[in-house]
Formats: structure tokens, sequence, C-alpha cells
């Protein structure tokens, strides 16, 4: 038994540890993704931010991304951002002494997950993915910093964020941050990839959402 499996065990009980390694292993290496999908009401009073001086936070510019993606404890890709700020998603980010510390990545239409799959969105929704922090500063819930930053910056229309986690992704599901938010599971959506070949699906409520894995 290696130690890896030893600490999930410890950290996730038996079910989940035995469910999280045959994804990996086995249903993962055949081009399958099988996720939650999530919706946040972020039509929702926040209270202002509360930086200290030497922080501020905001959607980020192109230059600014480019400039912060030389750091390599960041995260970031020019072939991501670029692709990313033409299609209008936003980047909020948290600075703290010049240096990017925390982000998260909202888009407001339909955005490509790879060269093959898109991701839509119903009306009067966002998409919100990547909510990254740098490591030395994790566990002190500076991602809902940037949370509230992109709720009090978003546009009016915008009442719900979606968001998918995959189903063995046990890390992401049991943040305090995830724990706390104000959310609805509305249900699976996925997809299989061989290639070119894709088949996407999704349960009803899903559908109802205007959520969806698409191949385009």
């Amino acid at each position: 038994m290696s130690k890896a499996f030893k600490e999930s065990l410890k950290r996730l009980g038996l079910i989940k540890t035995l469910y999280s390694y045959f994804i990996i292993k086995i249903v993962s290496k055949i081009g399958l993704h099988i996720c939650w999908v999530y919706r946040f009401n972020i039509d929702i009073q926040v209270e202002a931010l509360s930086l200290a001086e030497n922080q501020r936070c905001h959607a980020l510019s192109l230059d600014e991304l480019k400039a912060f993606s030389q750091d390599p404890k960041v995260d970031l890709h020019s072939k991501h951002f670029i692709a990313a700020i033409e299609n209008g998603d936003i980047c909020f980010g948290l600075i703290e002494h010049e240096k990017l510390i925390a982000y998260t990545w909202c888009a407001y239409k339909s955005c490509r997950l790879n060269r093959y799959i898109w991701i839509e969105i119903g009306n009067q929704q966002r998409y919100g993915y990547k909510a990254f922090a740098v490591a030395e500063y994790r566990g002190q819930r500076i991602i809902d910093i940037v949370q509230r930053a992109s709720i009090l910056l978003r546009p009016d229309n915008i009442s719900y964020e979606l968001a998918y986690i995959e189903t063995h992704n046990f890390r992401s599901l049991n943040t305090t941050a995830f724990k706390r938010a104000e959310k609805q599971r509305l249900g699976i959506a996925g997809y299989w990839q061989i290639g070119s070949s894709v088949f996407c699906f999704r349960t009803p409520g899903v559908k109802k959402s205007g959520f969806r894995f698409l191949k385009k």
C-alpha cells in the first residue's frame, strides 16, 4: 500500500479513496470525465473589500497578466489567458506588494475547454473556473477576497455562477470556501473523448440550467 493511498485513506475514508483511485487509474485513462455541476447565487449583498495597505484587487488587464505570468508560482500561461481575454473572460486578481497572490476566472459566454470541447452556459449566468492561490497563502481565505470582488464587479444582469468539479476531486469538494458557499448541486455533466471523437452528456437538472459540454 503506497504512502499516497494511506494518506488518502486517512483523509477521505475507504469508499471515497477507492472511488477516486478507480476514476483516476481507469476511467480518466479512457477519456471519460464525470462532473458535478453547481449553481451559486451571486445576486447577493456582499461586504466591501477590506484590504491591507499593500493589497489591491481588481479585474486584471492583458498587460498585467503577461507581467504576472513571469512568476512560475502563479500558474498563468499565455496560450490560455490570451485566448480567454479575447473571449471576453475576466480574471479577478489579488495583488500584494505588486505580486499576484490569488485569482479567479469568470466567463460570461461560451468558452473553450480544449481543442474539441466548449462549455456553454445559459442566460444571466457566468461560468467560474480556476480559483487559485499561491501556495504559501493557501489556508488564509484569500480566495474569498477575489470571489467577493468578482461579485461586486459583476454585470448587473448576472445572477448566478455555474461551475463543475469532477466527482473524484474531493480536495476541491472539501475546501472550506466551497462548503461555505451558497449553492445548489444541479446534477451531473461530462464527456467521453477519444481523439477527436466526443460524446457529451448531462442529467435533466443540468440541462435545465443551460450548462453543457459541447463539441465544436
